[in-house]
């Protein structure tokens, strides 16, 4: 909706032409802004002198100039909406962990942000990343 586009149709773009990408991450981003403009993009692309045949995604029109705002408008509102989710995500677990330190009283550990809570987050990220590489 934010540049014009149909929600189902950017859905059923992604879940079609998702995968088809060489890079999973970038296929499904791709994906899901052709289906969101309405455009078709990929096919052959040229990059200086090197010339690259991908997947095609979307089965819209061709793009044209004026979509390069829509797809600008398109990445901001992406980037707003997922900084409002991870904020979102953030207060409700900070939430939930003063609730939960405040009912297991001291025997809870360190408060979640706190510096020892998060070095003892960081010790158990690098122990288990350490067991892996083993």
């Amino acid at each position: 909706p934010a540049v014009g586009g149909s929600p189902l149709r950017t859905l059923r773009v992604l879940r079609r032409d998702g995968g088809r990408h060489p890079s999973p991450n970038a296929g499904r981003c791709e994906a899901s802004a052709a289906g969101a403009l309405g455009v078709r993009l990929g096919g052959t692309n040229t990059y200086g002198e090197v010339v690259e045949h991908r997947p095609v995604m979307g089965s819209g029109r061709a793009p044209r100039v004026a979509d390069i705002r829509r797809a600008s408008v398109l990445s901001a509102a992406v980037g707003l909406v997922s900084v409002a989710a991870s904020v979102t995500v953030s207060v409700a677990a900070s939430a939930a962990g003063s609730k939960a330190g405040s009912k297991a009283g001291s025997a809870a550990g360190p408060k979640a942000g706190s510096t020892a809570g998060s070095k003892a987050a960081a010790a158990r990220l690098a122990s288990a990343v350490g067991s892996r590489r083993r």
